[in-house]
């Protein structure tokens, strides 16, 4: 059985009350990991009872939670994730169609749970594609 994830959503420069020192000291200290590889000033600062957000968005993840930072626009959270989505397949002159993104439900997942979807329809599309094209291809003869 998988343990509990937790899962937390805030936006650009707000801050959350964790409730819990060890959760707040792990999700801060995976921050300045990812902060030393993007070469970025502040991801996540150490508050008094949780952790602040900088101007950075995305995920990070630590055993047992999943911390989301989206975009500080003036929308609901699920809008705002599916702009954000939208944003790193243009960014990325990624190929995913708008209907990719249409059947995924952004209202109850988290950007974390929409890109391993995303990346699971294509790696599912690719190997029916992948299947597909082998059973079309003649069998070899017997010598």
């Amino acid at each position: 059985m998988q343990p509990i994830r937790r899962a937390f959503t805030l936006r650009e420069h707000q801050s959350i009350s964790l409730g819990n020192d060890r959760l707040a000291d792990r999700l801060h200290a995976a921050g300045q990991r990812a902060k030393r590889r993007l070469k970025e000033n502040t991801l996540l600062e150490r508050t008094r009872d949780g952790v602040k957000a900088a101007h950075v968005v995305g995920i990070i993840a630590v055993p047992g939670a999943t911390l989301e930072v989206l975009p500080k626009i003036d929308d609901e959270d699920h809008a705002v994730r599916k702009a954000l989505v939208h944003m790193l397949v243009v960014a990325n002159n990624l190929r995913v169609a708008d209907a990719e993104l249409a059947g995924i439900d952004t209202q109850r997942s988290h950007l974390l749970d929409i890109l391993i979807a995303l990346f699971a329809n294509r790696l599912l599309l690719a190997e029916r594609q992948r299947t597909r094209s082998q059973t079309l291809l003649p069998l070899p003869q017997p010598a």
